[in-house]
């Protein structure tokens, strides 16, 4: 029997043993390792993230702005959105590594974009480039990462030199961020803020003056307003200065030393804005009198702080004008306070001093000085200083001495008497007569002018028509006779020249004759120059001749 195949026996298929690393994902972990080096980096090398706040977002691009400080880039625009209230935008931006600066508390920021305001033009460069935030750095150790954007850039920027110093005015005017400052008509630095005191009645200036600059701020430094034009009118003729045209268009302050021998202040030190340069410089007027005047009159043109005049020299100014009722004579005068300032009076007020007892206050002895001066005859006027404006002013002069003690008004102020103007006097006059005028029958009166107007009118129509013509013959008729007896005396002459006997009556009788003809040919020449005399009588004036004896 033949042998019969058997099967082998069964072995276990062992299977075989693979690694777990392929060099397939080398690549993608070499890449995997890349990525998160870059990430790590970028991560390391990133800033801070901050956000600021703008009214707008005009001219800014998410991924595209950037934020410059000295026209170095130190950040971008990441996202722009709309704040909660939707009243302003919220711009994130991502800052640099090192830009530790940037996030503290006083760090600034605002859009730089082409702006013409009245310091100038600036942004010029952003029609190229596009708008781009700027940044300014902060000194404060406190950092946050919100940002309340600037509308305009700040005047003074980080590392500038110099230091800051307030004035106190009582009204802004025409200043804002950015007004220049000057010295000597050198611009030493420039307004950099303002804010309205809390109860509301000043208005505080921050100055910030340039080193070196800022060392000429000394305890004698007075500041005054030097925007707009200064006219004056005086014995030279018209002045006009003005500071310069940025001033007269944004407005600007300037100081100076009145001694120089002030000693230098700190920062932060406020000063006292003063309205012109006159004021400001003007000299110390030491205290001052109070004093009050009643006007009868109307003082139309008479504002506070309007000039009082002591000789034709400023010695004060009016404080306050009342309107007042008197119920005695039911009229309204008009009350003027006013203060005086006696060391002005210069030498003047020094020697009436020493006429008085040296232990006596100042403030008391100028007292009784214009005490002296009301018994004297002191008395006040209030006249025109200009006639195209209309403007008052008070001025002190002496006139009657007054036959009573000085009246001292309310609260222990002096009263000194006021008079009339010249004007005022002559309108008082003119009020007057236009009374009388009007008190007069005019009417009546010119009725009865009228009257004699039409008489004297039929007068003289009857001696045109009928007394001059018969005039006229009668003067004819006698110039015939004086021409027939101009005939005759030549007839009578001849007969002269012969030898006759009678010659000598007959020469005396025609000299006579012709010095009746003489007459009568004067008269009527005067009758022809003067018609009117046959009615009227010879006048004492006329030109009628008498004849020679």
């Amino acid at each position: 029997m033949s042998e019969v195949n058997r099967p082998a026996p069964y072995e276990p298929v062992r299977s075989q043993t693979r690694s777990w690393f392929s060099w397939v994902w080398l690549l993608p972990l070499v890449a995997l390792g890349i990525g998160l080096t870059m990430l790590f980096r970028v991560w390391e090398q990133a800033g801070p993230v901050i956000v600021i706040h703008f009214e707008s977002a005009e001219g800014l691009s998410a991924g595209q702005t950037e934020v410059k400080f000295r026209n170095v880039v130190i950040g971008e625009v990441t996202d722009i959105s709309l704040t909660d209230d939707n009243l302003g935008v919220q711009v994130k931006v991502q800052l640099e590594q090192g830009s530790d600066a940037f996030v503290s508390k006083d760090a600034r920021y605002w859009i730089v974009q082409p702006r013409i305001s009245s310091a100038g033009v600036s942004g010029l460069g952003t029609l190229l480039s596009g708008d781009y935030i700027a940044a300014d750095p902060g000194s404060d150790r406190q950092t946050t990462d919100r940002f309340e954007g600037l509308d305009t850039p700040p005047p003074v920027t980080f590392g500038e030199q110099g230091r800051s110093f307030y004035v106190k005015a009582d009204r802004l005017g025409s200043m804002n961020n950015g007004s220049p400052l000057y010295y000597r008509d050198i611009q030493v630095g420039q307004v950099v803020g303002y804010e309205l005191n809390p109860e509301g009645t000043d208005v505080s200036i921050e100055l910030f003056v340039q080193s070196p600059y800022d060392s000429r701020i000394t305890s004698s430094s007075r500041f005054w307003a030097a925007s707009g034009i200064d006219v004056q009118v005086g014995a030279d003729g018209l002045d006009v200065a003005v500071q310069s045209l940025m001033a007269l268009i944004s407005g600007g302050i300037a100081f100076e030393n009145i001694d120089q021998q002030g000693q230098p202040v700190e920062a932060d030190r406020e000063f006292r804005l003063y309205p012109d340069k006159g004021s400001a410089l003007a000299p110390d007027r030491g205290h001052s009198v109070p004093v009050m005047m009643r006007f009868s009159q109307t003082l139309r043109g008479l504002d506070v702080g309007a000039p009082v005049e002591f000789m034709g020299r400023w010695i004060g100014e009016v404080t306050d004008v009342e309107l007042d009722y008197d119920p005695e004579t039911q009229s309204f005068p008009l009350l003027v306070y006013a203060n005086l300032y006696p060391k002005t009076m210069g030498d003047a007020y020094s020697k009436l001093r020493n006429t008085l007892p040296q232990e006596v206050a100042a403030t008391e002895a100028s007292r009784q000085l214009f005490d002296q001066f009301v018994g004297r005859g002191l008395s006040a006027e209030a006249r025109t200083g200009n006639l195209l404006t209309g403007k008052r002013f008070i001025a002190l002069d002496f006139q009657e001495p007054a036959a009573s003690d000085p009246e001292i008004a309310q609260d222990g102020i002096l009263e000194i008497p006021t008079t009339l103007t010249s004007l005022d006097q002559i309108q008082d006059q003119l009020a007057k007569l236009m009374d009388r005028v009007s008190g007069l029958p005019i009417e009546s009166m010119v009725e009865n002018v009228n009257g004699s107007f039409r008489s004297l009118k039929s007068t003289l129509d009857t001696m045109d028509k009928q007394t001059l013509p018969e005039m006229t013959k009668a003067l004819a008729s006698i110039e015939k006779v004086g021409d027939e007896m101009d005939r005759t005396m030549e007839a009578v002459r001849d007969i002269l020249r012969s030898d006759s006997p009678r010659r000598g009556q007959l020469q005396q009788a025609l000299t006579e004759m012709e010095r009746m003809a003489r007459s009568v040919r004067n008269l009527t020449d005067y009758l022809r120059r003067n018609p009117e005399s046959l009615l009227r009588g010879r006048s004492t004036t006329g030109n009628y001749e008498e004849p020679e004896q």
